[in-house]
């Protein structure tokens, strides 16, 4: 309830970028559409989208390093108990995810 206008946006803008799976987020390809009380719908302009694209971009740049760029330790290795189960929810099919495209 506390949130913004512009930070329900970039909100979105995030979430749909970091679904992308290293694909850049451009404003060819996502599209904003705003509706709310005392605001009708509306659907904001390319241009409008790419600035706020590359406002947040910038926030993405400045943030330190994700765990996943460390190297592995056999800490994170799976255990053979965990790749049993694992292998028995994917239908005992060897390697990859099921939510794999």
């Amino acid at each position: 309830m506390g949130s913004s206008r512009e930070d329900l946006i970039k909100d979105a803008l995030i979430a749909t970028r970091e679904s992308l799976q290293g694909e850049k987020l451009r404003s060819s390809v996502c599209t904003i559409a705003v509706v709310g009380v005392g605001e009708p719908f509306h659907i904001l302009d390319q241009e409008t989208v790419q600035q706020l694209i590359d406002t947040f971009e910038i926030v993405k740049e400045d943030e330190p390093p994700a765990e996943e760029a460390q190297p592995a330790t056999e800490q994170d290795a799976p255990t053979d108990q965990a790749s049993g189960a694992d292998q028995g929810a994917a239908g005992g099919d060897q390697g990859g995810s099921p939510m794999e495209i």
